[in-house]
C-alpha cells in the first residue's frame, strides 16, 4: 500500500518538474527568438532611419508583429531629433502565458541599440 503511495507522489512531482522544465525552457526560445530578430531590426532601423516625432517606422512594427508576435518601441527618452550616427534605442517585448510558473503572463524584453545611417552605399 505504501509502495503505491510512494508511487503516486513521486509522479505528481516528476510532472511538475517538468513542467517547471518546460516553462523555462519556453522563457529561453522566447528570449532567443526576440535576440535573433533584433539583428534584422537594427539594420532597418539604421537603413531606413526613423520618422519626424522620432518613432520608428510603421513597416517595422508590422514585420516584428508578424514575425513574432511582439511589440516594439522606442526607448530614447523623448528625443525626436536624430542625425545621421546617432545611438536610437529600442524595446522588443513579447508575453508568455507560462504554464505552472505564474498565474499571470511574464513580459519578456529585449534592449538593444542601432546607430542610425550606417548601412548607406
Amino acid at each position: 500500500m505504501s509502495q503505491k503511495l510512494g508511487m503516486i507522489l513521486s509522479v505528481m512531482f516528476i510532472i511538475l518538474v517538468f513542467l517547471f522544465g518546460a516553462d523555462l525552457v519556453m522563457l529561453q526560445t522566447v528570449y532567443t527568438n526576440l535576440d535573433s530578430i533584433s539583428e534584422t531590426i537594427s539594420f532597418q532601423i539604421a537603413k531606413n532611419g526613423v520618422d519626424s516625432d522620432g518613432d520608428i517606422d510603421n513597416s517595422i512594427k508590422d514585420y516584428v508583429y508578424k514575425t513574432t508576435g511582439a511589440s516594439i518601441t522606442a526607448n530614447n527618452n523623448g528625443k525626436v531629433n536624430f542625425l545621421e550616427g546617432d545611438i536610437f534605442a529600442y524595446v522588443l517585448t513579447k508575453e508568455y502565458q507560462p504554464i505552472l510558473l505564474s498565474t499571470n503572463p511574464i513580459k519578456v524584453s529585449v534592449s538593444r541599440y542601432t546607430v542610425l545611417g550606417i548601412n548607406h552605399s
